[in-house]
């Protein structure tokens, strides 16, 4: 796949998370995903830490690398802004990756996005990034909270582009998640990740 497609795909791929946490996930629940053929999605250890199902259902996880979010995406604020961050770590943009997944089905809506820093702590990072991939300014307050026994931050409703829904942001290990899911489902799939 063309590296301008793959950037377009991230670049929905965060979009979608933001305009799931505003719209709640009912209305885009409904819209396909593009879909990468298993020959492009590079391996990584960020793909192997998503469940492979969720509420029963499998899931499909889209990845991109610091290469691709470079070579396939304009330059904008949000791209320069993660290379800062990486390079505030002393790490590369090729150690960064993300990757999304969501379950489009019948039952409750979840979303899932994470970012993985290489080496690199998640809580160190995790503050940054949540900023520029939900769109945050400096002064939204983000809230610890605990779900399922884990330390997560809440963020939302109405901060930045999460709008009325709330995500919660869990850094474990070298990875950032975050997980827009209703009430009822919320425990259990924070369980659920690494």
């Amino acid at each position: 796949m063309p590296p301008v497609r793959r950037g377009r795909q991230l670049l929905l791929a965060l979009a979608l998370l933001a305009m799931l946490a505003r719209l709640g996930g009912a209305a885009v629940a409904q819209s396909p995903s593009p879909s990468p053929s298993p020959e492009t999605v590079p391996t990584d250890r960020l793909a192997d830490m998503f469940p492979t199902e969720l509420l029963g259902e499998p899931l499909e996880v889209l990845l991109f690398t610091g290469d691709e979010l470079i070579a396939g995406v304009e330059a904008g604020a949000e791209v320069l802004g993660l290379v800062d961050v990486v390079a505030a770590q002393g790490a590369s943009i090729t150690d960064l990756t993300i990757a999304s997944s969501s379950l489009r089905n019948d039952g409750p809506f979840v979303g899932l996005l994470a970012a993985r820093l290489a080496g690199v702590p998640a809580v160190d990072v995790e503050a940054d990034l949540s900023r520029l991939i939900l769109g945050l300014d400096d002064f939204v307050e983000l809230t610890p909270g605990v779900v399922a026994g884990r330390e997560v931050t809440r963020v939302g409703p109405g901060s930045g582009l999460t709008g009325d829904s709330v995500v919660h942001v869990l850094a474990s290990d070298d990875i950032v998640w975050y997980v827009v899911a209703s009430d009822d489902v919320l425990e259990e799939i924070i369980a659920t990740l690494p």
